[in-house]
């Protein structure tokens, strides 16, 4: 036999039923709302309990166009079906790692546990500061390193920290947009209020050469292995990926120019070799300075004879070709050289030489400082470094006492001539009294 519902007076359609409990002692609100297909309960000690969480929910509705989905899913949970879902297909291989990394070491440690339903940007706030203070994965100590000072419990950088922070918000955004939760408790900003406070990233103070020290070191590392891959980058500002990924087969020795359209990148499982650039615009067609062009045609001719030693055609096979990539900067049987195999290398020269250490990407910097010193166009240094646009070119303008000279005396000259001259006519002509009163 069914029970029988105690309620407070019948109601019209669409309004939804309050009844009591059989037990007598929990009050329950029946509704269906507008746009759903199964019935929502909300429950209170009293009549007017259930009814006040009724009535909230429908402002909610009312406010958001929408009311969460019953789930008990947590951040954790959330974050491994998004990655699995939605960034699939989203991500490169190496974006893929970084991105998992991010996760399983700063997330879901600090933050995955609380319900989606449950996060608050308060929760988001303390977990942002706690990597800032101590974020760093503590490392076991070896005995070697008894005694040395621990990294552990030091912050992170801001920068690592903000790209951690975003990839939490992505994955809220798309729970907001799922509709499992009704606002993303780690955005930045709720309409104009601000909730969560990120560190500020410091600017980038990236060590680069001078013009003539540059000129210099490439000087004194001529006869060295290394040195036609460091006067290509310093010639025409490659990332390094970009400088390692280059092919015979990117040169059009008769038109002048280089095609960047792959780089070698670094992975948990070693440097692979990958069809495509940083970003859109790092697609890009490069001119090559005529004496560059010369030592690349003179280095190609010197790799294809050592290649033929080394197979056999002179000298009986001593040596199996490893990879035949083509690459141009490559071990002698095609095996690519390791990214940071350059950076060690690179420092070994400069210390040998007598140069402050210099990291690859410093050599970038030096080709842009020199490019804007020597009268090269914002614009055009901005398409040869693959740049969207000039903002992000100027990072890698560095102060250069000589150019701000220079500067200066061109805007002297160009708002001042007049003055200048004026005041010049008018010294010679005192000067031309002076000399006839004194009978000079």
């Amino acid at each position: 036999m069914p029970r029988k519902k105690k309620t407070r007076g019948r109601r019209a359609n669409g309004e939804g039923s309050l009844y009591q409990r059989k037990d007598n002692e929990r009050w329950v609100y029946e509704i269906t709302f507008k746009g759903e297909s199964k019935p929502r309960y909300f429950t209170g000690l009293t009549a007017d309990e259930a009814i006040g969480k009724k009535d909230e929910a429908q402002k909610t509705l009312h406010q958001h166009g929408f009311l969460p989905k019953k789930n008990s899913l947590t951040v954790a949970t959330w974050m491994d079906f998004w990655m699995k879902n939605y960034k699939v297909a989203d991500l490169t291989d190496s974006g893929w790692e970084s991105y998992e990394d991010e996760i399983e070491l700063r997330i879901k440690p600090h933050i995955g546990s609380p319900l989606l339903t449950d996060l608050r940007p308060l929760d988001v706030q303390q977990w942002v500061n706690k990597l800032s203070k101590s974020g760093r994965k503590e490392r076991k100590t070896k005995k070697k390193d008894k005694g040395k000072k621990s990294k552990a419990n030091k912050g992170l950088a801001p920068k690592t920290v903000i790209r951690t922070w975003g990839i939490l918000r992505q994955a809220l955004d798309k729970a907001v947009e799922e509709e499992l939760i009704l606002s993303n408790p780690a955005a930045k900003k709720i309409g104009s209020k601000k909730q969560i406070n990120l560190p500020k990233i410091p600017k980038p103070k990236i060590k680069h050469m001078t013009v003539s020290d540059a000129a210099a070191f490439l000087e004194a590392i001529r006869d060295d292995y290394m040195y036609l891959a460091i006067v290509t980058d310093l010639m025409i500002g490659l990332r390094r990926g970009e400088l390692l990924g280059l092919k015979w087969k990117d040169f059009d020795f008769n038109k002048g120019t280089v095609l960047v359209r792959r780089q070698l990148i670094r992975k948990k499982t070693g440097p692979e070799l990958v069809e495509r650039v940083k970003t859109d615009t790092g697609y890009r067609e490069l001119e090559l300075p005529p004496e560059l062009a010369s030592l690349l045609k003179e280095y190609k001719r010197q790799q294809l004879e050592i290649k033929k030693q080394l197979i056999g055609e002179q000298n009986n096979k001593v040596v199996e070709i490893k990879r035949k990539d083509d690459l141009v900067f490559c071990w002698p049987d095609g095996r690519w050289y390791a990214p940071d195999h350059l950076y060690r290398h690179l420092q070994r020269l400069l210390v040998k030489h007598g140069f402050d250490r210099l990291s690859v990407h410093g050599l970038r910097h030096t080709y842009a400082t020199s490019a804007i010193s020597l009268g090269t166009d914002l614009a055009v240094l901005s398409k040869n470094m693959g740049h969207a646009d000039g903002a992000t070119t100027a990072i890698y303008l560095h102060s250069d006492r000589e150019r701000e000279k220079a500067a200066a005396v061109k805007m002297e000259n160009a708002l001042l001539r007049n003055t200048i001259s004026d005041k010049t006519s008018d010294i010679s002509k005192k000067s031309d009294r002076k000399a006839r009163k004194t009978g000079d």
